[in-house]
């Protein structure tokens, strides 16, 4: 179970990250595996696919995830 593996709080909803690219744009903005994406853009998610479109659709400008890591959420930008 992925809330056991990234000791996440059983109250958490969204998106689990299970692996960022080193090189990539997500671990560039600090997510790290066993983050949960709750919101892009102050709308929830709940499916990868729903992560991937939100992100896809901001062209123009970084998009605005909310991320859970523990007990904690914060906001970060991403493009």
């Amino acid at each position: 179970n992925l809330a056991q593996q990234f000791r996440l709080p059983r109250t958490a909803e969204g998106v689990a990250v299970t692996d960022v690219d080193p090189s990539g744009s997500a671990a560039r903005a600090g997510i790290q595996a066993g983050d949960v994406f709750k919101q892009i853009d102050g709308h929830a998610v709940k499916t990868p696919s729903e992560v991937r479109d939100a992100l896809g659709a901001k062209r123009d400008r970084p998009a605005l995830a909310l991320v859970q890591r523990g007990d904690h959420s914060f906001f970060v930008p991403l493009s």
